[in-house]
């Protein structure tokens, strides 16, 4: 399987977990030529914007597993950018310029949007799920947050208790009452906050 699909493969451990196995396989890693990270200089405002109106926005989906189940019961929404030249862009390359503009908004409704698509798809399969997203405190500032996201959930028929607004600790927003408020009702309209 490994050789048929091109995998990366790195090793695999086996039950009990010692610690030397570990290190052996973060060895791996750390030494592996698909694991290098290419050290881009921060994407400029206009190939944010390009991404947000290419659909060039990625949505990847790291499994939350409980531990005693063994089942996944929940997945947290990674934002990636595509970008034409440098391939797949992580956040640390473009977040900070998108809180600091009106992109964070546009940015996060476009990641809600594609996660809400999955999670209906999901839904559809009898596959039920929590979707946690990040979300930028800045996104309060904006007045129509609440109302768009209520939308959107009508929208896509996603149940409220199936979406977790992980907030995260990036910069605050600038009115704390308008925060607040909206996170009051988000959390009386059913949505998880952490």
């Amino acid at each position: 399987i490994i050789t048929k699909y091109q995998l990366n493969y790195l090793g695999s451990l086996q039950k009990p977990l010692c610690l030397q196995a570990i290190e052996r396989i973060f060895t791996r890693l750390t030494t592996n030529k698909y694991s290098k990270i290419h050290n881009h200089a921060p994407l400029k405002i206009y190939e944010i914007i390009r991404a947000i109106n290419n659909s060039d926005i990625i949505v990847h989906y790291q499994p939350q597993v409980n531990i005693y189940s063994k089942k996944v019961v929940g997945v947290e929404a990674l934002c990636r950018l595509l970008h034409p030249s440098k391939g797949i862009i992580s956040p640390d390359l473009f977040i900070d310029k998108a809180e600091n503009s009106d992109l964070i908004y546009h940015l996060t409704m476009k990641v809600l949007e594609i996660s809400f698509i999955d999670l209906n798809h999901w839904l559809s399969k009898d596959i039920k799920v929590i979707v946690s997203v990040n979300i930028s405190p800045a996104i309060f500032n904006y007045n129509n947050f609440y109302n768009d996201l209520i939308q959107l959930c009508q929208q896509y028929k996603i149940p409220h208790e199936l979406i977790c607004l992980e907030i995260t600790e990036g910069i605050l927003a600038s009115n704390e009452v308008l925060e607040l408020e909206v996170i009051s009702r988000l959390a009386i309209q059913g949505f998880s906050l952490s």
